[in-house]
Parts: structure tokens; sequence; C-alpha cells
């Protein structure tokens, strides 16, 4: 073997075996530039613990906690991220950012009544308005969907960026937004309803439909939804006892009904609920029905008189 190939093999075999060089470490961060003492993170900076050198400009590596909070005001479990838990569709920006005091575990009364003062004082004017409004939407439609409320939720924000209300109004518009996400997601209900869950009148609704309509101009509002006594049929049978059959028959008599010009103006609750004393031949007095139908007598039998009359004349 030659001495040139000899040596090659040599200084290949050093540089394997030789040690990685480590890296020094950047101390400027930790040490004073001037006098070389440890500095102490502060308040204000980094300040040097020996001669007192403060650098106003550093890089902050403490945790960084969210507040956790979440759209009913409860501080559910906080996260170490960077990534805020604000919820820009249905409040501002400023919503989750702010200090909070969690009563998640067993807390003294004192202790809650504290959490929620410090609650409340953290909001802004229209985050402290669009909260209590939606409070009121939730007790309200306990009984509908989540995805119902957050459209409803969602059509309240953007009426309320554009317009002030009070009193009945306000309370219009509420039922008015809840309303229109129950047409949207195909669950009917109708005008009486949504007052009764409200507890107001059905008036108050019908004054704010306009101004809710114009106002809140889009897709899901300029069409035209018409609810129709099929729709509110399945949830009236719910509260009889009901069979196979029984149901068939007031599902095929609500088609046969359609055509009817005397039943347009009438309200589609009225006319499910005379279908229903119809299929069941005084399965159920009247009294019983309009109980559970929410329909007074007198309506029902006007509308008792409209369907045989129809029904005679087609076959």
């Amino acid at each position: 073997m030659d001495p040139e190939t000899l040596t090659t093999i040599w200084s290949d075999i050093d540089r394997l075996k030789s040690k990685p060089t480590l890296k020094s470490c950047n101390t400027n961060n930790l040490f004073c530039g001037s006098c070389k003492g440890m500095k102490i993170r502060t308040r204000e900076g980094m300040v040097c613990s020996e001669c007192g050198l403060m650098d106003s400009i550093y890089i902050d590596e403490s945790a960084e906690w969210t507040s956790g909070v979440s759209d009913d005001g409860r501080v559910n479990d906080p996260s170490r991220c960077m990534i805020p838990t604000a919820n820009h569709e249905l409040f501002s920006e400023s919503w989750g950012k702010n200090t909070m005091i969690s009563t998640k575990n067993a807390s003294t009364y004192e202790n809650k009544r504290m959490a929620k003062i410090n609650f409340h004082n953290s909001m802004n004017h229209r985050d402290r308005s669009l909260f209590h409004a939606y409070k009121d939407i939730d007790e309200a439609c306990r009984d509908l969907p989540g995805s119902i409320l957050k459209d409803a939720k969602t059509f309240y924000k953007k009426f309320n960026g554009s317009k002030l209300t009070r009193g009945a109004v306000r309370s219009g518009i509420k039922a008015n937004c809840v309303l229109y996400a129950c047409r949207i997601a195909q669950v009917p209900r109708t005008t009486k309803d949504i007052a009764v869950m409200f507890g107001i009148q059905s008036k108050d609704i019908s004054r704010t439909t306009q101004l809710f309509t114009e106002t809140v101009q889009n897709e899901s509002t300029d069409k035209n939804y018409v609810t129709k006594p099929f729709n509110v049929m399945q949830r009236l049978l719910n509260s009889f006892d009901v069979s196979r059959e029984e149901r068939y028959a007031c599902n095929k008599m609500c088609g046969q009904l359609e055509e009817c010009v005397d039943l347009m103006s009438k309200s589609p609750n009225s006319v499910a609920t005379a279908i229903i004393y119809t299929v069941f031949q005084n399965k159920v007095s009247k009294t019983e029905i309009s109980e559970k139908c929410s329909v007074s007598i007198p309506t029902l039998n006007k509308i008792l008189v409209i369907v045989k009359r129809h029904l005679e004349d087609k076959m």
C-alpha cells in the first residue's frame, strides 16, 4: 500500500472519530453586557443585579395562559397557548381576553359572587348587551337544537350592530331571530309558538318583522318561507297515542287540503288540529284536543266546517 493511500485512510479515520464541537450558548440575555452581572426579570424588564442596567427590549419566555371563557361566560379549563378563545362570530374581538376568576372547583358563595362581578366588569358595553340577549334566547328556547340558537344569535348580533332597540321591540327582534333560524333549519315554529317561548304577544313579533328583515338582509331573509300544516303535524301528534295508520291518514289529508283556498288564511297549527280531530273520529274530545294543541274550540269548529265541505266537494 502506497503512503498516500495510507495517509488518506488515516485522515478519514481521524475525521470520523473527531468529537462534535459544542456550539457556544448565547449568554447575552442572561448576563449584563457592561459588568457581566446576572440579569433578573422584573415587571419593568431585564435588570442587572450588579449595576442596575435595565434592558427595555427582551423576549418574554413566560407561559401564556388564555382565560378559557366560553360563550356562556363560564371559565373552562385554560390552555397554555397563544391562540385566543374569543368567539368573533357572536362577540367583539376583546371577548375572552380578560382576567377571569375560576369557579370550576368547590368555591364559596363570596368567591362565586366576586367572579360574577369581575366577569361583568371585564366586558365592554356591547359585549355585555349581547351576553344578556344570548342568555334570554337560551332560556326561552331550551327545547330547540343548538344550531338554531347559534343562527339566531348570529342574526341578533348583525341586527344589534345596526339598530338600537329597547323594551318590547327588542323582545320582538329576539323572537324574529329565532323564528327565521327555525325556518332555515326546517324546524318550523309558528309566531304564536315563539311568542309563548318568550312570554310576549304575537303582535310584538309581527310589528317588528319588517324592521328585522330590512336590517338583516341576506339570502335567508329574502326567501318566502311558508309553514304548512304538514310541517307542524308530527309535533302535534306526539301529544297523542297515535297508531301508524292514523299518522299516515293525517299526512295524507294534509296533502288533500293544500289546494283549499279557504284554509290558506288559517294558521297551520289550527288546520293541523282540525285534521287530527277528523282522523281520530271522536277518539278524543274537543276540549282535550284544544288544550293539547293550543287551539280554541270555536276556531276548531270553524275549520272543521271548511275541511268537511272541501272533502265533500272533492269526492
